[in-house]
């Protein structure tokens, strides 16, 4: 559920002018590559509709990792899954949480100043649906419940393994950013039937 949600949110803000690289859901990837000091284990963010043969032959795992030449990167991570509230008239009421991390280039966004996160925010929350909608016709009385912006530290990427290379991309003239997203929303249980559950996105290693 938590993959149609991110997706269902990502269509809401996709268009936004400081929006150029976004994904939906994320996975921690595992890679193995090779350094001077011999193979080493990395951790990426990486969409979960790629396939593992954009990973490995297309270098697809590191399309959302920070770098110069994009104004901004944006994607979703799960934030404590989902859970099951209460039946509403026979049907299944759930209350999820998702992560929205974004990373922002100041000069090619052409910002002067020091920061543009809270610019991003604003219009990120202007953008999001502030009463209850259906959504992908199996997610009845979509409500975004709780919005809590996490502290400005390098902790937001702390799962994934970025050297220096990366590193100098989370300080100025860089910027970032993290959501928390609490969503409430109906499944009715027509729709429990229909849903198909997918093999987790499984990269072989280079």
């Amino acid at each position: 559920m938590t993959t149609d949600l991110a997706q269902i949110l990502r269509e809401q803000i996709e268009d936004l002018p400081f929006v150029e690289r976004i994904a939906g859901l994320v996975r921690t990837q595992i890679m193995t590559e090779e350094t001077d000091l011999g193979k080493k284990r990395k951790s990426f963010p990486v969409a979960c509709d790629v396939s593992a043969e954009d990973c490995v032959k297309k270098g697809k795992y590191q399309d959302l990792v920070p770098n110069d030449k994009v104004k901004s990167v944006i994607y979703f991570e799960e934030n404590g899954g989902s859970q099951f509230l209460e039946f509403v008239r026979g049907d299944y009421k759930y209350r999820s949480s998702l992560r929205l991390v974004g990373w922002l280039n100041l000069k090619k966004l052409g910002v002067t100043g020091c920061s543009y996160s809270a610019n991003a925010v604003m219009q990120i929350l202007s953008a999001l649906p502030m009463k209850p909608f259906n959504a992908l016709s199996k997610y009845t009385r979509v409500e975004i419940t709780g919005v809590s912006e996490m502290e400005k530290s390098n902790a937001i990427f702390a799962k994934y393994t970025y050297d220096e290379g990366v590193s100098q991309y989370l300080m100025y003239p860089f910027d970032f950013f993290a959501l928390n997203i609490t969503l409430e929303y109906i499944v009715p249980r027509a729709c429990i039937s229909e849903m198909i559950l997918n093999d987790p996105l499984n990269c072989p290693t280079v």
